[in-house]
């Protein structure tokens, strides 16, 4: 009789173990894995083909034996000087409960109180610290180095019991500061006692949360939960309880048929007669930023949950603009926002989604509201969009003002103008990358009106144009880009400019802005713009190299001082009017066979021009002309000029008035270009000075421009050719050209 009794004994422990046994859900010991981690100098991180990951930022592995990674197949932390985190792949035990977690944690050597181990599961994304394990820790650390009494904790297995949830992930985090200390982690284990109940596949399909109060839809009123059984046969809903969202309990005998789609919304009477089950909630609302919403069966399981957010990957369509989200396709993660959709074009009497019935397909077009062919019913892009053309430039800006002029802070800019033969509405356009600036609510730009943009508004207001100040940035003194948005978001204009050789150097830090020389030319070429000729720019008005200055015969936008290119051999038409020897010297040939030449003996000579339709005084004047000294000797008190403008044919009278440029007037013997105001036959002021000393058998170009408010620009090429003008000054006449005629 006994020992029948403990052989029953024993089989009914046998079956009581097999009725509750432990599975394995997820195991690592680290075999086979020797190097993967991270080690120093860089660190070097390889966690290529591992079922884990590691972040190092916190630490410092700055010698090639400070490491934190498999060693010996365990994961050890060796002198790793801060915070480095060990984390494993995402685990599923979604079909368990009572999930345990265990793990065998060692410290070598002599740690201190600074060094640590936390460990951390992560339940669906929440992290949990384990705490003070077994006393060895704190309240803030699973184990600590030195504690109790300036002992180590050699080897503790740390667990955790009754997890549950859908993913689970462990996070270790190690700190320990000297090369005879390792900290190591291994034979993580993940079990189960036992299995998640069964619960019915009831979805959460579509949600309308923030209906289109502007258009009558209050949310009070439209906004609504569907539900969908997923599952072949009927599903008793009696007691399921919604417990995060809104609250409220289906009564008794409530039934979701297999495939049919039921609605909880704020007020029943809105949805209700039209052929599906509507339930009103009891209390709460519908959260217009996103929320979670959950719905437990009559056993407190969750049955469904979603967290719903009104920004990408969620459609934004939804949020106060009419349709529901709904889910695309029925079965898919509906916690992914790119696994939804909205849509308001299903035919419906009303713009707010589809309750009670199969979601609408997503509409597929152009989805951008800034094009002609936006269509509101699409949610999936095509790339079919096509955008207007708007004759709106960014016409000129100013980047890097000189110290003369002010700062940065105060005088920076962006122009932009429309050339085209109508007036265009700017409201909510934006100028971006560069500065944040959105353009204010019905602001519009005028057909031929130039618009300012600046960092102090103040600087340019008052001037007769509009100006507005950005709301934050700067203009990259280096370079950057600059776009011009329309309201739909779409580019308008964009360019991207830089400091170096391609762009107008001069822009840089000497005064002036950088301008467009034609403004319906491509912007995004280089070769497209110049410095202006005019100190600051001209902002708020026409660049400096369209100002229309008159007609002399020769252009219709600058009159050019250029009178002969000496070609034919012939100056019968230049006046020697002292000192002799000028000719047209086919052997000494500048640009072309021929050039004006005076080789004679010492002494004062000129000859002049007679350009009887000039009128110096109209300003926006251009004179441009190659020259080439000989074996002259800048000491001796040599001087050459060339006269932009006299008033006498007699360059050499002594009441002559003009402006001249040359080098040596002032016989200062430097031998620098200077340009001068000359008055009764003697200079009487310099306007600028070129930091050029013209050498012997020095050839250059010249041009020299004369811009609307009295600015002068002399730029000089020094390597003999007419590709290369560098920009000397601006600076402002102190006497304005007097009226003359000759050259």
């Amino acid at each position: 009789m006994m020992k029948y009794l403990r052989s029953a004994l024993l089989l009914a422990a046998v079956t009581l173990f097999s009725q509750f046994s432990v599975a394995q859900i997820w195991t690592l010991d680290f075999t086979g894995m020797n190097g993967k981690g991270a080690i120093g100098p860089g660190p070097v991180i390889d966690v290529a083909g591992v079922p884990f990951n590691v972040d190092v930022s916190g630490g410092d592995l700055s010698a090639n034996t400070d490491w934190f990674r498999v060693e010996n197949e365990t994961f050890e932390a060796r002198d790793v000087d801060g915070d480095c985190i060990w984390l494993s792949e995402s685990i599923d035990i979604s079909s368990y409960t009572e999930v345990d977690i265990s793990m065998v944690i060692s410290e070598v050597g002599d740690h201190e109180a600074s060094d640590f181990v936390d460990v951390e599961y992560l339940l669906d994304g929440s992290p949990t610290l384990i705490t003070n394990w077994n006393g060895l820790g704190s309240a803030t650390h699973t184990l600590i180095g030195d504690i109790p009494n300036d002992s180590d904790w050699g080897t503790e297995t740390v667990t955790a019991t009754n997890l549950m949830g859908s993913t689970l992930q462990i996070r270790v985090t190690m700190n320990n500061g000297a090369g005879t200390e390792f900290l190591q982690l291994d034979d993580i284990v993940v079990t189960e006692s036992g299995v998640a109940p069964v619960v019915a596949d009831i979805q959460i399909t579509e949600v309308h949360y923030n209906p289109d109060d502007a258009g009558g839809y209050l949310d009070a009123d439209y906004e609504f939960i569907e539900l969908y059984n997923a599952e072949t046969t009927a599903v008793d809903l009696s007691d399921y309880t919604f417990t995060q969202g809104i609250v409220y309990t289906f009564p008794a005998a409530t039934s979701i048929a297999a495939g049919e789609f039921i609605i909880v919304c704020a007020n029943s009477a809105t949805y209700s007669g039209n052929g599906y089950q509507v339930f009103q909630w009891t209390s709460g609302a519908l959260n217009n930023d996103g929320e979670l919403i959950q719905i437990q069966d009559a056993s407190s399981n969750t049955v469904n949950q979603i967290t719903y957010g009104d920004v990408s990957p969620w459609p934004f369509q939804a949020d106060g603009y009419g349709p529901s989200i709904e889910l695309t396709t029925l079965g898919t993660d509906n916690n992914n926002g790119a696994n939804w959709h909205s849509y308001n074009c299903q035919g419906q009497p009303t713009p707010n989604g589809t309750p009670g019935a199969a979601n609408s397909t997503p509409g597929i077009g152009c989805t951008n509201p800034g094009a002609l062919n936006f269509d509101f019913c699409a949610f999936i892009d095509d790339a079919s969009c096509t955008f207007p053309v708007f004759d709106v430039v960014i016409n000129e800006f100013h980047y890097n003002p000189c110290t003369e002029q002010g700062n940065d802070t105060d005088y920076e800019f962006i122009e932009i103008y429309n050339f085209g033969a109508s007036a265009i509405d700017i409201g909510d356009w934006q100028i971006a990358n560069a500065v944040d600036f959105t353009f204010p609510t019905g602001t519009t730009i005028a057909a031929g009106e130039y618009i300012v943009v600046a960092v102090n508004a103040a600087t340019y207001s008052g001037n007769g144009y509009q100006v507005f100040e950005w709301t934050t940035g700067g203009i990259n003194n280096s370079g950057e880009t600059i776009e011009l948005l329309n309201d739909g978001g779409a580019t308008v204009d964009e360019l991207t400019y830089d400091d170096g050789p391609t762009w107008p150097v001069t822009a840089d830090g000497s005064c002036v802005s950088v301008e467009l020389v034609d403004p319906t030319s491509d912007n995004s070429d280089a070769s497209n713009w110049q410095p202006s000729f005019i100190f600051g720019g001209t902002p708020g008005a026409v660049n400096s190299t369209m100002q229309d200055c008159g007609d002399c015969g020769v252009g219709a936008t600058v009159n050019s001082f250029i009178s002969d290119d000496f070609e034919d051999g012939d100056i019968s038409d230049w006046v020697i009017t002292s000192g002799a020897d000028w000719a047209a010297n086919g052997l000494v040939g500048i640009n072309g066979s021929f050039s004006l030449d005076h080789a004679g003996a010492a002494g004062t000579s000129s000859v002049s021009y007679d350009m009887n339709c000039l009128n110096a005084d109209a300003a926006c004047t251009t004179s441009s002309f190659d020259m080439m000294s000989d074996a002259w000797d800048v000491t001796a008190n040599n001087n050459f000029s060339v006269f932009l403008v006299a008033n006498d044919a007699d360059l050499t009278s002594a009441t002559v008035d003009g402006v001249a440029f040359g080098a040596n007037l002032n016989a200062d013997a430097s031998g620098n270009l200077a340009l001068y105001n000359v008055s009764n036959g003697a200079i009487a002021g310099t306007i600028l000075t070129y930091p050029y000393a013209w050498p012997q058998n020095g050839f250059i170009s010249v041009e020299i421009n004369y811009t609307e408010n009295g600015m002068w620009v002399v730029k000089v090429d020094t390597d003999g050719g007419s590709d290369l003008l560098l920009t000397g000054g601006p600076a402002v006449a102190s006497v304005n050209p007097v009226e003359g005629q000759y050259f």
